[in-house]
This record gives C-alpha cells, structure tokens and sequence, in this order.
C-alpha cells in the first residue's frame, strides 16, 4: 500500500513507497544520528572522566617500594653526615687533649724553671727575716754596746735589704718600731716588746705567703718607692 507524499513542484502528491518508509526508519534507529543528551548520561561522563583522572594520579604516585628506596637513600646520607661530623668532633677533642698536655707541661716546666731561680732569693729572704726578728728583740730586751748594735743594724735592714723582700704589713710593724727608736713616739719598754712581737709575727705571716711563690709574683704586696 502506498502513501501520498507532498511535493514541491506545484501541487502533484507523489505515493510514498515501502523504499520511503524503510529509509525514515533507518534514520530514525541509527545510532550514529545526533540525538540529545540527558542529564544522566553527562553525568556518568564527568564520573568517567574522574575516574580516569584519579587513576592516572595513582599511577603516578611512587610505590612503597619506591619510597622506601628514598628514605634508605636519604638515611644513608643522614649517617655518613654524622659520621663526618663525629670524625671532626673527635679530631677538635684529641686536639684541645694535646694543647692542654702542651700548656701544663709548659707551666711545669716554667715552675721549675721558677723554682730553681727563687730558690737562692728564698734562702736570703729567710735569713733576712729571721735577722731582722733577732735585731728588734736585741733591742727590745738587751742593753749597752749590744743594743746601740742592733739598733744600727736595724736602720740597716729598715733602709736595705728587708725592703727587698717585707710585705706591706711587715713594712707597718718595721715603721711603728722605728718610730720608738727616732723619737717619733715615746715608748715604754712594754711597747717596745709589743712591736718587736708585732715585727715576727709580720715575718711569720710573710713567710708563708712567699713559701711558693714565682718569679712573676715576687713584688706583689710590696711597697714600690
């Protein structure tokens, strides 16, 4: 059975055939012709697209075993660091352990050095000391000849050789006893033997002071004129 279909040259119908109507329904099945898209179907494909993207940043990303090898290789790295600086700490240590050995082997020697140079200025010291104890208690206790003797022999000491080695307090002692013999102060015989007391005790004091001491150290607490 045929149809009648339109034409456009003037108002002539042409039958519409089987031919037609198979053509319209291809057209109308054929999957491959524009049809509209809904909301579901772009959907799926943004999820699709995701999907594919979030596969790829996967992919992309290092293994376990990728990343292990990184850490052991950055470890690895860290301890030979620490191992150089261990090796340099114990370089600097063993090097301040030899200069301290260095500087109290010096000291030692420069002690001794000391100690051999002091050794005859000490003996002269003591034997000043113990002189000019022995000369204010002559003058203290003793009269005639023997104590116009010490007394000169005191200005003498007062004068020279104690000044070499008395500390500023035996200096003190030695000029409060002058003063009872050049009529600065008038003493009585009592204080006379108190400040010859006062001159050992200073001598006693002095003596322990000066019992180690250096080279270097020799005009500490002395009077300089």
């Amino acid at each position: 059975m045929t149809r009648e279909l339109p034409s456009s040259a003037g108002d002539r119908i042409l039958p519409e055939t089987h031919d037609h109507r198979a053509i319209r329904a291809d057209a109308m099945t054929d999957p491959h012709a524009e049809q509209p898209r809904s909301r579901e179907s772009l959907e799926l494909e943004r999820l699709a697209l995701e999907n594919q993207k979030l596969r790829a940043e996967l992919e992309r990303r290092p293994s376990f075993w990728d990343r292990l090898q990184r850490i052991s290789s950055s470890f690895a790295g860290l301890i030979a660091i620490a191992a150089f600086l261990f090796g340099v700490w114990q370089y600097v240590q063993q090097q301040n352990k030899e200069l301290a050995a260095r500087d109290n082997e010096m000291r030692k020697q420069s002690a001794a050095r000391d100690q051999d140079f002091m050794k005859p200025l000490w003996e002269r010291e003591l034997a000043t000391y113990l002189l000019a104890s022995e000369t204010v208690s002559t003058i203290a206790m003793v009269q005639g000849p023997k104590r116009q003797e010490a007394i000169e022999k005191f200005w003498m000491l007062y004068r020279g050789p104690l000044v070499i080695f008395e500390t500023k307090a035996l200096s003190a002692a030695m000029v409060a006893f002058g003063h009872c013999l050049d009529g600065t102060e008038k003493c009585a015989e009592s204080d006379l033997n108190d400040r010859a007391l006062a001159v050992s005790s200073a001598i006693q004091v002095a003596i322990e002071q000066h019992a180690a001491l250096r080279v270097s150290e020799f005009s500490k607490d002395k009077f300089q004129y």
